[in-house]
């Protein structure tokens, strides 16, 4: 009999075995694919963050050197050296010899089992022949790629984000299903990397859960490198001639070398046999939980992906902290995702935090906004010779605290974290663009776009710079 049992090996999943252990419990950790560190790792953030500095460093090459008064240069492109480099990044991340060897995530923490694990009721797994019981359970099985219902999609060989990065050659031409956070990425990347690359997205426009002003700044450089955006349309149906894929949509047809599916996801329950133990799904195959993430059977707790929730390694590792304490420690402790910074890696980078001025509106709450292109809100922005960016931030009027915050800028992923605390400890405006900024930073445009919003409230600041 385990005190705790967790189901699923990837970020979520070690987290809370480890924190788990830490306690002192009886601690088990079912993985059914003997893999551990998760999707972030072998096929998430490690390879396609990696990937993304390679394609930089091409641009950097190939445009941006000139404009800094160095020779250009057009690199030969070997996909097969750029392979290895991922292989060995995601080796490097886990400390271990790539194949996810628990040991590397899970020292001390527990007893682990490999195999698909199934209730057979509400304290009880099957995995393959052994049965293990448990007073609580947190389910962290994780999400995989969710695939339309395309006519011919099956049989055309399509990739995802689980068999993109062992291609064994570079794609001649690209097609990218989804303009989401992780289909504009990796375009962005095969662009840089010689693909011609076609981005497809039913919606009117990309990145449709950002703000339409930042996604206004970002969209024409990414045009500019090449990119190709088809929005508004939809694909009725793929089929495989010879060595091309021929997509039709709206009437019309493309044809690719390759084809990326980058639609969103779709959560791991299915195997789990979950109605054996009492634990409920929404339609999309997602754990329904609580706000203390405790799902429909007061013993389990769900956590990462599986919720369907904010589909981030940070919110997976935040989340697991919180289910180990509700089902160890009784702590009731809240699910709280009101400050969460996420970003879209691309080149410049879009990062977010906090409420947009549309959730704001939304809520009907007192606000001021202030947007700033970036060059007029950082001098670092002149000296490196960035792309377009912006910073826009929202305020409440009447207590000048901050409430959200939208960047796009080469060092997005790192200044939106000034931004965050704010939210988080509830700062005002004024406080912000009183605090000293390092001169020239990334750092002093969030100085300045907050004493831009000060001074529309009528609010003095002794502005440091």
């Amino acid at each position: 009999m385990f005190d705790l049992v967790v189901i699923g090996g990837g970020v979520a999943g070690s987290t809370a075995a480890i924190k788990a252990a830490a306690l002192g419990k009886r601690v088990a950790v079912v993985e059914r694919t003997g893999r551990f560190g998760g999707t972030c790792r072998y096929v998430g953030c490690t390879p396609s963050k990696t990937l993304l500095h390679v394609a930089e460093v091409v641009q950097t090459m190939r445009v941006h050197a000139g404009e800094l008064g160095l020779p250009t240069a057009a690199p030969a492109i070997a996909w097969e050296p750029i392979r290895a480099r991922l292989q060995a990044v995601i080796r490097a991340v886990g400390g271990d010899d790539g194949e996810g060897a628990p040991g590397a995530f899970l020292d001390h923490a527990g007893t682990v089992v490999v195999g698909e694990a199934r209730f057979m009721g509400p304290h009880h797994l099957r995995v393959g022949s052994e049965i293990i019981e448990s007073e609580r359970f947190i389910i962290a099985t994780g999400a995989r790629p969710r695939i339309p219902a395309i006519p011919g999609l099956t049989e055309v060989g399509y990739l995802t984000w689980e068999s993109i990065f062992t291609l064994p050659a570079l794609p001649t031409t690209l097609a990218v299903l989804g303009g989401g956070p992780l289909g504009i990425e990796l375009a962005q990347a095969f662009q840089r990397l010689g693909s011609v690359v076609m981005v497809f997205e039913e919606k009117p426009d990309i990145l449709s859960q950002a703000d339409p002003a930042a996604v206004a700044v970002l969209r024409p450089t990414l045009e500019a490198e090449g990119i190709q955006f088809r929005c508004g349309t939809t694909i009725t149906s793929v089929e495989r001639t010879g060595d091309e894929i021929v997509l039709t949509h709206d009437g019309d047809t493309t044809q690719v070398s390759h084809l990326l599916v980058a639609g969103g996801t779709r959560p791991n329950t299915d195997f789990l046999a979950l109605d054996q133990a009492g634990v409920e799904l929404d339609d999309d195959g997602a754990i329904i939980v609580d706000d203390e993430l405790r799902t429909t059977n007061r013993h389990i707790w769900a956590a990462g992906d599986v919720t369907g929730r904010r589909q981030f390694a940070h919110v997976a590792a935040y989340e697991a902290e919180i289910a180990v304490a509700n089902a160890l420690e009784n702590a009731h402790r809240p699910n709280d995702q009101r400050v969460v910074p996420w970003a879209v890696y691309t080149g410049p980078t879009l990062a977010h935090v906090g409420l947009s001025e549309a959730e704001a509106r939304k809520h009907e709450l007192p606000i001021v906004v202030a947007t700033l292109p970036l060059a007029e809100a950082a001098e670092r922005a002149l000296l490196v010779a960035a792309p377009p960016g912006l910073l826009k931030a929202v305020a409440h009027r009447d207590s000048g605290v901050l409430l959200g915050m939208t960047i796009v800028a080469p060092a997005a992923d790192t200044m939106i974290h000034e931004a965050a605390l704010a939210v988080q400890c509830k700062l005002t405006v004024k406080q912000i663009a009183e605090t000293i900024h390092a001169n020239p930073t990334w750092s002093q445009a969030v100085q300045a776009v907050s004493q831009q919003l000060a001074e529309q409230m009528g609010q003095s600041t002794d502005e440091h710079r």
